[in-house]
């Protein structure tokens, strides 16, 4: 069977941003340097870890996925990924060549991870085809698909199945996410969510629990709101809206 990669290429595209900086030297002023972006080098740098996963994984095509600007989470909750550096003018230079040279898939309000989420579960997207999310983030392993996480000296695809999904996806909402900006239950970490999660596995008691640090169930959906990939049935091709589950 063929293999596809669906690729987000956000952590890329950042990275190439490093990988084009060059120190220039002022044509009079010989002892003034600047640090200038050479754009030639900010995609050969994505062309080449393109080229890298497609040997690495033995594929035979790749799509790859941006976010669109209008993000559903940010809409719902002003503080997602609030903390986050405004990204440097010469993204936006970048990102147009990318959408030149690349065409990546883009959905409407919709964020990288969801996108690669919807094209995986899309079963009309290239059908017959082995299908291989490829990120850098974690989020994936809360979702049921073949992943591979592109850390260094990687070379697994990880098979994540529906109960090590809906696992990892409790455990997240129970902890909340820093780097996305959005709290868990204070005071619960790694360790003891997943001690709770050994004998508890279901929503309601998740809500429970929630409920016993002096939150709320939609403290709870909030969570699950910020934490959950959107899978193909939470969405609405023609209009871009996001169906919320209750």
């Amino acid at each position: 069977m063929n293999r596809l990669l669906i690729i987000d290429i956000e952590t890329y595209l950042y990275k190439s941003l490093t990988s084009c900086k060059v120190l220039k030297q002022d044509k009079v002023y010989k002892n003034i340097y600047f640090e200038a972006y050479d754009i030639d080098k900010a995609i050969l740098y994505l062309t080449n870890n393109l080229k890298r996963l497609m040997d690495t994984l033995q594929a035979e095509v790749s799509e790859l996925v941006i976010g669109d600007e209008n993000n559903f989470r940010k809409i719902i909750n002003p503080d997602y990924k609030k903390h986050r550096p405004a990204k440097p003018p010469i993204y936006k230079t970048i990102l147009n060549l990318v959408n030149e040279k690349f065409n990546p898939i883009s959905l409407q309000n919709l964020e990288a991870d969801d996108i690669c989420r919807i094209l995986y579960e899309d079963n009309t997207f290239y059908p017959n085809y082995e299908k291989i999310i490829v990120s850098v983030d974690k989020d994936f392993f809360t979702v049921p698909c073949k992943f591979f996480r592109d850390l260094s000296n990687n070379k697994l695809i990880d098979i994540v199945d529906l109960d090590t999904a809906q696992y990892n996806l409790f455990k997240q909402i129970i902890m909340g996410d820093i780097t996305d900006n959005y709290k868990g239950i204070p005071n619960y970490g790694e360790v003891k969510a997943n001690k709770f999660l050994k004998f508890s596995k279901n929503e309601e008691d998740i809500i429970k629990l929630f409920e016993d640090h002096g939150l709320t169930k939609e403290d709870y959906l909030m969570n699950k709101y910020m934490a959950q990939l959107i899978s193909i049935n939470q969405y609405d091709f023609k209009t871009g809206e996001v169906k919320y589950d209750r």
